[in-house]
């Protein structure tokens, strides 16, 4: 899961690993393209990085992501061997990411989850004990971060 980049016919031209603290510009050139900075803290108490990538054509939309109410909550919290992650997609999509992060906000993992289901069952035996974060992601909304915690 990350920031991924696709030209104007749909193809995919790259994607960006997801980041604990990530911002996105875009400066457009006209007619020669654009320029990407991507600016990320690749971990806690590092100085931040900037990429740059240039972009062929013209700038014509960028989709960011917004953060609504989404309601999502984690129960038993705290937990020992799974948990039990309820998750309510928005409308206008069908399908989305559950993301779970360790406590320096790296992702470890993700799943699909669509509106057919309102929960997720996770078995967290595998799991080191301590703070997790997730959040869903569903087109360009985005959830609120809540915390669990594995004893």
């Amino acid at each position: 899961m990350g920031i991924k980049v696709t030209n104007e016919n749909g193809t995919d031209l790259f994607t960006f690993p997801l980041q604990r603290e990530l911002y996105l510009d875009f400066v457009s050139a006209g007619q020669n393209g654009a320029k990407m900075i991507i600016t990320y803290r690749p971990s806690e108490g590092l100085p931040m990085n900037y990429d740059i990538y240039s972009l062929p054509g013209q700038l014509s939309r960028v989709n960011t992501i917004t953060s609504e109410n989404i309601e999502i909550n984690a129960f038993p919290n705290p937990t020992k061997n799974n948990i039990t992650i309820s998750y309510d997609i928005p409308e206008g999509n069908y399908e989305g990411y559950l993301i779970i992060y360790s406590s320096s906000g790296v992702a470890i993992s993700s799943y699909k989850v669509d509106k057919n289901f309102d929960t997720l069952f996770i078995d967290t035996s595998g799991f080191p004990s301590g703070i997790y974060l997730y959040k869903v992601i569903a087109g360009n909304v985005e959830s609120n971060t809540k915390k669990f915690i594995i004893e």
